[in-house]
């Protein structure tokens, strides 16, 4: 009879040990004394018998299919060391994954005790059907009782983590390692710069897959120990896309955050202040949302991605079916670039096939809207700003400490006979808040400028500096300042509709949802523009009056009335105070038990 040895092992540590010799040994000598010849070792290296994923998927699992596929000439026997090697499941599970496979004829055998079991031995002596049992539940328990020693172990360390002890493992982040009393995590400055830059990259509109090629390119090794060949490691796609997402980078600990098995830990209370954090919140909400916003969005790719040559991808539509404008060059019209739309270019059923001048376009919507569109937070100085967060959060520390023990010292004085050391403490304690409250202010303004914050004047100046890079002669000042401006306008909710008029003009309507709407000639020439904030700012000045409902319904018509003209060929309109005329009393009407009935619902 032709025998088949089993070897498993439930960690990969035990690898380094002595089990797979001692199981190979002890099946190789049984098998000489049983005389039967092995004519193939199985084996599950590094795997749990408890969940018997194995006996499925494992190269068990593959070797029972064979069995009931016919493609094991029988007999033949299975020959593991011990029972517990097959599983250590339930008993019933055990028993029923033995019986399917001895009913076609194969026999299994152990090791320990000699033990051979077939389908006339089992359907004979119920005395090895209860031995199989047994062994199972042994097995089975002694797993149980393993796993929760474990898991109460993992518990108390985890305990011990969050009230600031050792830590739970030596195992941290790429680009942290544990100091040797195993109490605090020290940053590796390299590799915490490089994760800002990715961070920084992505908050910019870059993807994974750009930001993995400019690190690769630009020789930054990635995070991990060093190949077994020697090769430099690379950043792969999927690995940038997990650090834009990890919690560590905020100092967060997340129990199998980076597990992407099915099998999940039971412990998923997240510790906060576990890690320093490396990267300030702002930056990684702007990342984040960047990141999102790919996901969601329509795909943004495409050959000029790199070179972010169309700083409208994604927001130009054509107004005739409604599908994106891409952009073309044309080398033999002195380099001229347009917009066309995509299925009117592959003939894909529209019939607007005219092409706008993206030169133009580009430069009027800078020109009505970049310093709408660039706040602060593009301005900020994200190498500063989460040092200076940090300080900044230390004295509001110190302020509500200083304040808790002021409270605590005019109790004390209302307790005390002789207050005449308490009401020096309470002295003390007042020029600390006051010298504080100094120090917060200043360390406020610090971070305000690092985060962008200047004057309206300051302001426009920085944005006609940015405006000016947009076509720098050196490639990355160019690319970054493109790429910032793009990711400002998709923050603002760009929209633009290519459309020919009836009379085979062509125009552009740029719409905010901010509510600003402008509509641009061929040549880049403003037809006419409206901000509905800056109208609601004039004609609502009068809300909660009697007049509050016939001013609301004003607005409404009078907007109405400007974003129809913005359609409308050959209107003319800039910035100016519609007509003063009458609104329907009637509507009128309904508008102020709208705002009514609003203010109920709120109440």
């Amino acid at each position: 009879m032709e025998a088949y040895s089993y070897i498993r092992f439930s960690s990969v540590k035990q690898e380094k040990g002595d089990s797979v010799r001692r199981q190979v040994d002890g099946i190789t000598a049984f098998c000489d004394r049983m005389g039967w010849p092995i004519i193939e070792q199985i084996e599950d290296l590094g795997t749990s018998a408890w969940t018997g994923h194995h006996l499925s998927a494992g190269n068990l699992g593959q070797f029972a299919e064979r069995v009931r596929r016919g493609e094991i000439k029988m007999p033949a026997v299975l020959v593991v060391e011990k029972l517990d090697r097959l599983s250590r499941q339930a008993p019933r599970k055990t028993l029923r994954w033995m019986e399917d496979l001895v009913e076609l004829g194969l026999s299994i055998a152990t090791v320990d005790g000699g033990r051979v079991y077939s389908d006339a031995s089992l359907q004979a002596n119920q005395i090895e059907v209860i031995e199989i049992i047994m062994r199972a539940e042994l097995a089975n328990k002694e797993s149980t009782q393993k796993s929760e020693r474990v898991l109460d172990a993992i518990g108390k360390n985890m305990r011990r983590a969050a009230a600031g002890g050792e830590k739970i493992s030596a195992k941290g982040p790429g680009w942290l390692r544990l100091s040797e009393d195993r109490r605090e995590w020290i940053k590796i400055e390299e590799r915490v710069k490089t994760v800002r830059d990715i961070y920084e990259r992505a908050a910019e509109g870059q993807g994974a897959r750009w930001i993995a090629k400019a690190l690769n390119e630009s020789g930054v090794e990635a995070f991990g120990p060093p190949r077994k060949d020697g090769r430099r490691r690379t950043w792969e796609i999927s690995s940038v896309r997990l650090l834009l997402a990890q919690p560590s980078v905020e100092g967060t600990y997340v129990p199998g955050f980076s597990n992407t098995s099915k099998t999940k830990t039971k412990f998923d209370e997240p510790i906060h202040d576990y890690f320093p954090r490396v990267v300030d919140a702002d930056l990684v909400a702007r990342a984040r949302a960047a990141v999102e916003a790919r996901k969601v969005g329509p795909r943004t790719g495409g050959r000029h991605t790199a070179a972010v040559a169309n700083l409208f991808t994604s927001l130009a539509f054509c107004r005739s079916c409604g599908n994106r404008m891409h952009l073309k060059s044309i080398s033999n019209l002195s380099n001229t670039r347009y917009l066309q739309c995509n299925h009117a270019a592959r003939r894909r059923g529209c019939e607007q096939k005219e092409m706008f001048n993206y030169d133009a376009l580009e430069g009027a919507v800078l020109d009505q809207i970049l310093h709408l569109a660039l706040d602060d937070r593009h301005f900020a100085k994200v190498d500063e700003t989460g040092a200076l967060a940090v300080v900044l959060a230390e004295i509001e520390k110190e302020i509500a400490d200083a304040k808790l023990k002021g409270k605590r010292l005019i109790s004390l004085a209302l307790l005390t006979d002789d207050n005449a050391q308490v009401a020096a403490e309470i002295k003390e304690n007042t020029k600390v808040q006051a010298a504080l409250a100094e120090r917060r202010v200043e360390a406020q303004a610090k971070l305000d400028a690092a985060r962008g914050a200047v004057s309206p004047e300051e302001h426009l100046s920085r944005v006609r500096d940015l405006r000016g890079a947009l076509q720098d002669e050196d490639k990355a000042t160019r690319q970054a300042a493109r790429l910032r401006v793009q990711s400002a306008m998709r923050a603002v909710g760009l929209r633009l509709e290519c459309e020919v008029k009836p009379d085979g003009r062509r125009e552009t309507l740029m719409m905010l949802k901010s509510g600003f709407f402008c509509r641009i000639a061929q040549d880049g020439t403003v037809v006419g523009k409206v901000d509905l904030v800056a109208l609601a700012a004039k004609r609502l000045d009068v809300e909660g009056t009697a007049d509050e409902a016939e001013a609301t319904a004003r607005l409404l018509r009078d907007a109405f009335n400007l974003a129809r003209a913005l359609s409308v060929p050959g209107a003319q309109f800039e910035d100016g105070e519609p007509e003063e005329e009458p609104v329907d009393p009637e509507f009128s009407a309904r508008v102020g038990t709208h705002l009514r009935r609003q203010r109920e619902n709120k109440s």
